[in-house]
């Protein structure tokens, strides 16, 4: 008699999503998309908000590692948004800069390991994001090119 053997990998996916962000879990890992491509993921204060609050939502006990990523093909983080600074006070201005010191603290001591996937431009904040990350990959694209000849 022949004995069949199924093996059944179960997958869990836990999914998040806001305006300017994306969360997936799969398995034991959490990824974490900067999603605003348009501004070339930069950093502003609705994003601050939003990053806190999935921060704080975010199960720990749950997964091994956070990856942090920009979604688009251009920009990890471009840095804070200059086109929402440009309105602030001098106090708004150095409110917004404590707040990202905050939620950026949060992440550089958060509870599991958290890797920076740099998919494009890290510039200012998000050269900043980072390196407060423990580990930093340097994601590769590949690109159709054409030889031309002479």
């Amino acid at each position: 008699m022949q004995k069949l053997v199924c093996l059944i990998l179960l997958v869990t996916v836990f999914s998040l999503q806001t305006e300017l962000l994306k969360y997936d879990e799969e398995n034991d890992i959490g990824i974490l998309y900067i999603n605003n491509p348009k501004s070339l993921n930069a950093i502003n204060t609705q994003l601050l908000d939003e990053l806190d609050q999935l921060l704080f939502s975010v199960d720990t006990n749950k997964i091994r590692a956070l990856i942090i990523t920009g979604e688009g093909e251009k920009a990890f983080v471009a840095g804070a948004d200059i086109s929402e600074m440009k309105e602030f006070s001098k106090e708004l201005a150095k409110s917004f800069s404590k707040r990202g010191n905050e939620i950026f603290r949060k992440i550089e001591t958060f509870a599991v390991p958290v890797i920076a996937a740099i998919n494009g431009y890290a510039l200012g904040g998000g050269l900043e994001l980072a390196l407060i990350s423990g580990f930093v990959q340097k994601m590769q694209f590949s690109a159709n090119l054409k030889s031309v000849s002479e």
